[in-house]
C-alpha cells in the first residue's frame, strides 16, 4: 500500500480548512446562534398569540350562548352563528408544529360546520329553540377543544400561563364540563371517563345548568 505524500496531505487539509476558517472569520457561528435565537422568539410569540386567541375564542362562545339564553324569555332576538376563528400565527417550525397547525385548522373547520348544522334547523324561522340548543352544544364542544389546543401551544414552547382569577378558572371548568356532559355518558369500559362525567354532571347541577334535568 502506497502512503500518500506529506505535501498531498497538507494540501487536502488546507482545502478542508479554508471554508471552515472563512466561516469562523466571517462570524458564521454568531450568525447561526442569532438565527436560532430569532426562531425561538418567533416561536414563543406565535405560541402565545395562538394560545391567548384560542382562550378568548372559548370565552366569546360562552358569552354568545349566555346572551341567547338571556333572550329566551322574550323570544329573541337571537344570534344563530358562531364567530369564526382567525388564522393561526406561524411558529416558524413548519414540520415540528405541523400537528398543532392541523389541529387549529380542524377547529376552524368545525366552527364552519357547526354554523352549517345550525342553519339546517331554520335559524328561528320554524324551530328557533332547536337551533339554539344545537348552537349551544356545538359552542361548548368547540370551546373545550380551543382551551385544550391553547394548552398544547403553551406546552410546546414551555410557556407557563399566568394564574387565573377564580372567575376565569370556574368559567373554563364550566366550558369543559358542558362539553363532557353534552358528549353523553361514556362506556363503562372507560371507568376514568365515567368518573369525570359524573363529576362534571354534579358541578353543572350546582352551577344551575337549567337543561340538565331534561336529559334522559
Amino acid at each position: 500500500m502506497v502512503m500518500p505524500d506529506l505535501q498531498d496531505v497538507v494540501k487536502i487539509v488546507e482545502e478542508v480548512a479554508k471554508p471552515l476558517a472563512g466561516f469562523l472569520a466571517g462570524g458564521g457561528i454568531a450568525r447561526r446562534f442569532q438565527r436560532l435565537r430569532d426562531l425561538a422568539t418567533t416561536q414563543m410569540d406565535a405560541a402565545r398569540e395562538n394560545a391567548t386567541g384560542l382562550e378568548q375564542h372559548a370565552y366569546d362562545l360562552h358569552d354568545l350562548i349566555e346572551r341567547n339564553n338571556d333572550m329566551r324569555p322574550t323570544a329573541g332576538p337571537f344570534t344563530f352563528e358562531l364567530p369564526s376563528l382567525t388564522d393561526a400565527a406561524l411558529t416558524g417550525h413548519r414540520h415540528r408544529d405541523h400537528a398543532l397547525l392541523n389541529a387549529y385548522r380542524d377547529l376552524q373547520i368545525e366552527v364552519a360546520r357547526a354554523n352549517w348544522n345550525v342553519s339546517l334547523t331554520d335559524r328561528g324561522e320554524w324551530d328557533g329553540y332547536a337551533a339554539l340548543d344545537t348552537l349551544d352544544r356545538r359552542a361548548y364542544r368547540i370551546g373545550a377543544r380551543a382551551l385544550d389546543l391553547a394548552a398544547a401551544y403553551r406546552r410546546r414552547v414551555g410557556m407557563r400561563r399566568m394564574p387565573l382569577a377564580k372567575a376565569e378558572h370556574d368559567l373554563e371548568r364550566y366550558i369543559r364540563d358542558r362539553a363532557r356532559y353534552d358528549a353523553g355518558r361514556p362506556s363503562i369500559l372507560r371507568p376514568i371517563s365515567c368518573v369525570r362525567f359524573v363529576r362534571a354532571r354534579r358541578r353543572l347541577a350546582r352551577a344551575g345548568y337549567v337543561r340538565l334535568n331534561h336529559r334522559a
